[in-house]
């Protein structure tokens, strides 16, 4: 059985055309159509031999793989050489636009492999927690009270860093607006409200450290310089006397919080849907009066002391890279 291959394929080299690959890498399929399975490939300026009852098959050629199966190669790869022609074979044989060229030009270009890849990040969202424990040092003791929720709007841009080749580390700033209200019944038939507005700017740095193909999760850590404005009015109806002040003062805030992003929001490669739990960290403040009290009796003292205290909440927002 091998004398009987060997006289065939001695007998097909007899008989065959020689041709001249003349693009990068000419693929050696299986069928004569662009479905068939590429069985090997062969380099620009290598010789290939053609069986010569084949030449005018309309797009592929018939020859061998070196295995010795039946194979096909698009006419366009090659180089037709007849009568082994020596001054034939040296002549050029460049293609213009070769399909089957992946090499990069040298030099690369500065924003391979990422070119057109977003880098930097616009966000929009909005935390939902629980309002803060700490309230002014009223004169009478609380019978009731009801902290409700602190709602925040918050945009954030953030810049990767140089040295991540990975995409994961980000830094940025933000800036945000938090407003909230308490309430609380005293001895006396006292009723009291507290609404606060909180003005916050400070860094933000966030890391992604699970990436999968539809979603991502990342780590955020937020530093905030807050200037905040409280409104406590009171309203004693049994002496039928009621009074509102301002207290207002700087603050620090650090905040925590863990994103699951969702891809391809709104069907945009560039926007991102996230939500993920947050943990508030407030430290100790003191927020001052605007005025002189025009009801003493109401007021133990012309200042708000909060102590350090941390509140929960989850977020919600767009993420927009470009």
């Amino acid at each position: 059985m091998i004398k009987v291959f060997l006289i065939l394929l001695l007998t097909f080299n007899t008989l065959a055309t020689q041709g001249i690959i003349r693009v990068h890498e000419a693929p050696v399929v299986s069928e004569p159509n662009a479905s068939g399975r590429i069985l090997m490939r062969i380099r620009k300026g290598d010789s290939v031999y053609l069986h010569p009852n084949y030449l005018n098959n309309e797009n592929y050629y018939v020859t061998l793989t070196r295995d010795g199966r039946k194979a096909y190669i698009r006419k366009d790869f090659i180089k037709l050489v007849l009568n082994n022609d020596s001054e034939e074979i040296g002549n050029t044989i460049y293609v213009k636009n070769d399909p089957t060229d992946y090499v990069i030009d040298e030099p690369i270009p500065d924003e391979y492999p990422l070119k057109g890849h977003p880098t930097n990040r616009a966000q929009v969202d909005l935390i939902f927690k629980q309002g803060p424990t700490s309230r002014y040092g009223y004169t009478s003791q609380v019978q009731r009270e009801s902290n409700g929720f602190e709602g925040s709007l918050n945009i954030k841009y953030l810049r990767p860093a140089s040295f991540d080749d990975e995409n994961r580390l980000y830094f940025g700033f933000y800036g945000g607006i938090s407003t909230g209200q308490s309430e609380y019944q005293l001895n006396g038939d006292i009723f009291t409200k507290e609404s606060s507005s909180i003005f916050t700017l400070g860094p933000v740095v966030s890391y992604t450290f699970h990436k999968r193909q539809y979603f991502e999760i990342e780590s955020m850590l937020q530093v905030g310089v807050n200037y905040q404005r409280r409104f406590i009015s009171q309203d004693d109806q049994t002496n039928s006397i009621a009074e509102e002040k301002l207290f207002s003062g700087m603050m620090f805030n650090i905040r925590l919080a863990v994103n699951l992003s969702h891809k391809r929001a709104f069907s945009s490669k560039h926007t991102y849907f996230y939500h993920g739990p947050v943990i508030d960290i407030k430290l100790p403040s003191t927020l001052e009066s605007d005025a002189q009290f025009t009801h003493g009796q109401l007021w133990s003292s012309p200042s708000v002391s909060t102590e350090l205290e941390g509140t929960f909440g989850y977020n919600v927002g767009i993420t927009y890279r470009y």
